[in-house]
């Protein structure tokens, strides 16, 4: 990470900025996140997966799934306009190609936060045509009130976009709106969402360009300060032709032998900013 003076636009050759949050999804009805077939015989038909513990976790292949088709959903975009936020092929205007970019933001397996018992369910499958039983199947899964906790880190992203990302799954998770896991039509994969702790590693100063985060493959402009005598975060950013201005109170700072400050932001303004953001969104034109 280097202080950055004059917008020059990066995706990860210079390491500006990196914000991460704690998540917890707290399981309200059975959760299901299959492993395929059970191959021992003293397991179910259907086991899910688990971590190199043994525990149940929530991948972070899965978590990534769910905020990605729920943008796409949610905003009614094709595939590639959300390449830019998380990762995939991405257009060069200066030719008539295409190349591919990692995922700025970084998912983590959650874990459980304390001991997990899971439980096993019969299911039946119906022929369609007579309306007959034509399987009987046991499957695995997690029960209400078990907590998964891990983080999630954005690298070189607009920290008003990633509140805003964090904003659409709480709000869709819920209410209800988007399930987690498999089996949703049988009752499944209903879950709350928190975050808490968005922490940000950065120079006392920064500004510089990037198409990260853009919807429209545009290059934003990225503007951070530390106020220290104030104790703020000044922000501003243009992301898609959308100015978010804000100063964001900060709870915790300590500055590193490399002159980086490891700040922790307010929950509720930095959760402000998304609410902003998710109403742009949602805003025709």
């Amino acid at each position: 990470m280097t202080e950055q003076t004059q917008p020059r636009e990066v995706f990860y050759k210079t390491l500006y900025i990196t914000c991460d949050v704690k998540v917890s999804i707290t399981t309200k009805s059975p959760l299901r996140i299959g492993a395929g077939r059970g191959l021992m015989i003293d397991e179910p038909d259907l086991p899910v997966i688990r971590g190199g513990n043994g525990k149940p976790v929530i991948p972070a292949s899965s978590l990534k799934g769910v905020f990605r088709s729920s943008l796409l959903r949610l905003l009614k975009e094709p595939e590639e306009k959300v390449a830019l936020i998380f990762g995939g092929e991405v257009p060069q205007l200066s030719k008539n190609e295409k190349f591919s970019i990692a995922s700025p933001i970084v998912f983590c397996d959650l874990m459980p936060s304390s001991k997990v018992k899971t439980f096993e369910r019969q299911h039946i499958k119906i022929n369609p045509v007579t309306g007959g039983v034509t399987n009987l199947f046991e499957v695995e899964y997690v029960p209400e009130d078990v907590t998964f906790e891990g983080r999630i880190m954005a690298r070189n992203f607009p920290l008003a976009i990633f509140s805003g990302l964090l904003n659409m799954m709480r709000i869709l998770c819920n209410d209800d709106i988007v399930r987690i896991g498999g089996f949703k039509s049988r009752g499944y994969g209903s879950t709350e969402v928190k975050y808490a702790e968005p922490k940000v590693q950065l120079p006392q100063k920064v500004n510089f360009s990037t198409k990260l985060g853009s919807l429209k493959n545009q290059t934003s402009q990225i503007s951070l300060e530390v106020d220290s005598q104030r104790d703020k975060l000044k922000l501003l950013e243009k992301v898609d032709e959308k100015v978010y201005r804000h100063e964001i109170s900060i709870k915790q700072k300590q500055q590193n032998v490399l002159g980086l400050y490891n700040i922790l932001l307010d929950q509720n303004e930095f959760q402000k900013i998304g609410e902003e953001v998710l109403s742009n969104w949602l805003t025709p034109g």
